[in-house]
């Protein structure tokens, strides 16, 4: 965790060191990748710092007919919330945390 933060750390200051704008993913962003493809952010409606992995972001592509969704680690709390938020998590591949 430790060696993925600092990386993560890195990141965020070379962003920044860069003024490079950052989108925040929230629940129903959609960004369209090219005319044939979407990203849908799925997860979270507001990221809790206090647990993390319940903060990861949940994503589909979507590529014509094929949909592909991202669950990263995504605990039971964020499955749940997307359950009752009425989210449309069918796809035709799954990939979670491996």
């Amino acid at each position: 965790m430790a060696i993925h933060f600092a990386v993560t750390c890195s990141f965020l200051v070379a962003i920044a060191a860069r003024a490079i704008p950052i989108t925040t993913g929230r629940v129903r962003l959609i960004r369209e990748l090219c005319e044939s493809s979407r990203l849908e952010i799925l997860h979270p409606t507001a990221p809790d710092s206090s647990h993390l992995n319940n903060s990861f972001i949940v994503a589909r592509v979507i590529n014509g007919t094929n949909s592909f969704l991202f669950t990263v680690d995504a605990r039971k709390q964020a499955e749940t919330e997307m359950l009752n938020n009425r989210i449309d998590l069918q796809s035709t591949v799954l990939s979670g945390i491996w």
